[in-house]
């Protein structure tokens, strides 16, 4: 599959600029469509409360932030122009991940921020990367609130053990992948001793063109999801690819270790799928 529409999260956050220049990259790397949604939040305000408030209040703070969107707008249009990329921009009323889960049935890629646990203060959007790996129709790339990436994808980790999700993870990632000068398939703890933890994904991979490596460590001891971040770091990578494990936030949303453990301390951006 070829990544070909590439939907971006986009608001009056401090990491905008960030995730747009991450799918700025990825749109000339891949000739991919690319497509802002602006999320003009809602504020819930319970009934007994709303009596208090000036609905003019409310109306003002929503046209602020509907002129913000129109300045994001002609930067937006401004960025993609110049970079020759074709591109469109929405705006929509309500709420991060109902919105984005609603218009990524139509794309490839979702592209949103890390949690920035400093700034973060929304109920609607400081965990939208946790709750999108676990509800979004398409994979989920999410950019670090820190760091730069000129050409992500280059070199890709990928966190393996088998499982559904992983599977699926690596099948969202194969656009990437056939990019990549290399892909490491990493295994923690691998299950069977007997032969080389992810040599039948690497012979997979390879048919596909990939230039695929395995490997894998032994560490009872310590978090999967701080072992990937590390070997991350080792290896100069700068995509990981990772199955997200864990039951969706309608079911009381209860995440894998390594899933959350990778969200809340990624260092380069990270690819999930469910």
């Amino acid at each position: 599959m070829a990544l070909r529409d590439i939907l971006l999260h986009m608001s009056d956050d401090d990491l905008a600029q960030s995730r747009l220049d991450v799918a700025l990259k990825l749109a000339q790397m891949h000739e991919a469509h690319l497509t802002a949604l602006y999320v003009v939040r809602t504020v819930e305000i319970p009934t007994y409360v709303r009596a208090y408030i000036d609905e003019e209040i409310l109306q003002a703070g929503q046209n602020r932030q509907l002129e913000l969107a129109k300045d994001a707008e002609k930067a937006f249009l401004d960025q993609t122009s110049r970079n020759g990329i074709s591109a469109e921009w929405r705006v929509a009323i309500g709420e991060d991940r109902e919105l984005m889960n609603l218009h990524g049935r139509y794309a490839d890629l979702a592209v949103v921020s890390q949690r920035h646990f400093a700034t973060d203060v929304s109920s609607n959007s400081d965990n939208l990367a946790e709750e999108l790996v676990q509800s979004s129709a398409c994979p989920v790339l999410t950019v670090p609130y820190v760091g730069k990436w000129p050409q992500p994808g280059r070199r890709v980790l990928i966190g393996w053990n088998g499982r559904r999700e992983a599977v699926r993870a690596v099948h969202d990632a194969m656009p990437f992948l056939e990019k990549a000068e290399e892909a490491i398939v990493y295994t923690v703890n691998p299950d069977d001793g007997d032969h080389i933890s992810g040599a039948d994904l690497c012979t997979h991979l390879a048919r596909h063109g990939v230039n695929a490596l395995a490997k894998s460590t032994v560490s009872k001891d310590v978090d999967a999801g701080d072992l990937f971040l590390s070997a991350a770091f080792d290896m100069d990578i700068d995509l990981v690819v990772m199955g997200a494990y864990g039951h969706s936030r309608l079911r009381e949303q209860v995440m894998g270790g390594a899933t959350r453990s990778v969200l809340d301390h990624m260092t380069v951006p990270v690819l999930m799928s469910h």
